[in-house]
């Protein structure tokens, strides 16, 4: 169900895009804003659908019709998430894929044994980038 919410938010996003919205909104904000409001919530809210749906290009019984289509999902994902000009969508877009792509890993018979080091790299960069956000790395 969330997935049909979010490809219903992902298509009024590439309407507002397109300049199409057919609803005369006044807003500060990015012309895509999405239903709920906010730049920041829809391309937060369209990373997960993308993360989602990459569940679907990994799976190895997806067909390619199916993998095909949610490349595609997966791309005006991206682009939507661009025209927000919000950064969050793409910390969620990471973080999710992060997750999806661990339990692909995990999932996979030749690749399992690389999945405490992918979880490892993956805590790692976690902790640089909380430092980061914080501003307690070394780099400004």
């Amino acid at each position: 169900m969330s997935l049909a919410v979010g490809l219903v938010s992902l298509v009024y996003g590439v309407l507002q895009t397109l300049g199409k919205d057919p609803f005369d909104w006044e807003n500060p904000y990015s012309p895509v804003f999405g239903f709920l409001g906010n730049p920041n919530f829809q391309s937060s809210f369209i990373a997960l659908t993308a993360a989602s749906i990459s569940g679907y290009i990994l799976h190895k019984n997806s067909t390619t019709k199916v993998r095909f289509s949610s490349l595609l999902i997966f791309l005006f994902s991206i682009v939507i998430i661009f025209e927000t000009k919000s950064k969050q969508g793409y910390l969620v877009l990471i973080s999710g894929l992060s997750v999806m792509i661990y339990l692909w890993i995990r999932s996979n018979e030749r690749l399992k044994k690389f999945s405490n080091l992918f979880l490892s790299l993956q805590i790692l960069t976690l902790i640089i980038t909380l430092f980061d956000i914080l501003q307690k790395s070394p780099w400004k």
